[in-house]
């Protein structure tokens, strides 16, 4: 909700904790990691997106459900000029 109302330091407060405490397991960890670096992303912090984005994508395969969140969160870091990440074969690799 602190996402979509703007308060983008409270959703990277929650999404830290989250993320910290292992809350919900670890389908639970990589769409907060996913979350939290969309929230990056949408303050212009393309590393710490990237980041967060890398560290989902290594704890195994991308849900159906998470694949618009990881792949728009690849394709704007492409395009910031960041080397982009490989997602489950989708989107994040340049030609």
């Amino acid at each position: 909700m602190a996402i979509h109302c703007g308060e983008f330091s409270v959703a990277e407060s929650v999404l830290r904790r989250a993320v910290d405490s292992g809350m919900g397991g670890t389908i639970a960890r990589r769409r907060h990691l996913l979350l939290r670096g969309w929230t990056a992303m949408l303050r212009g912090s393309f590393e710490a997106a990237r980041a967060d984005l890398a560290a989902a994508v290594a704890t195994g395969p991308i849900e159906p459900r998470d694949w618009l969140l990881a792949n728009g969160s690849a394709d704007r870091a492409g395009a910031s000029g960041q080397r982009p990440v490989r997602v489950a074969g989708r989107v994040g690799e340049r030609a």
